[in-house]
């Protein structure tokens, strides 16, 4: 039963991940993703004014982000596709989760589908616009 529900849990982050990196503006996904301690790390490529312009992503269902995931997001940066292109950070999470450990060079954005109420993640079947 457990596969199952990490199956879906998969699903909606996948969608949420095509939400913000739409293949109709020419992001493709690169292979992976990279497991980090429970959480995922995929990255996006597209062609932009003749450079490829990548983003490493982060997608967390924590709480709390975890350090080992931001210490290996921020490791991109100086990996050898990071220094052949124009790279960026993201990270993906639910609503409400503690973002508060993450540096600037890392853009945050909220997921629709999840949040955090207490300590409970809620899946959002309607989804709620938050700030």
């Amino acid at each position: 039963m457990m596969g199952f529900s990490s199956d879906i849990m998969h699903a909606i982050v996948e969608k949420e991940l095509k939400r913000h990196y739409p293949s109709s503006e020419g992001w493709t996904l690169q292979p992976g993703p990279v497991k980090v301690d429970g959480d995922e790390l995929y990255s996006f490529v597209k062609r932009v004014g003749g450079k490829n312009e990548v983003v490493f992503v982060g997608v967390s269902l924590g709480k709390t982000i975890g350090g080992a995931l931001i210490r290996e997001l921020t490791a991109k940066l100086s990996s050898r596709a990071a220094a052949r292109s124009v790279s960026h950070l993201a990270l993906i999470v639910p609503q409400d989760s503690d973002v508060r450990n993450v540096p600037p060079p890392v853009t945050v954005s909220r997921m629709r589908a999840f949040r955090y109420e207490g300590d409970d993640l809620i899946w959002l079947k309607h989804h709620t616009r938050r700030s």
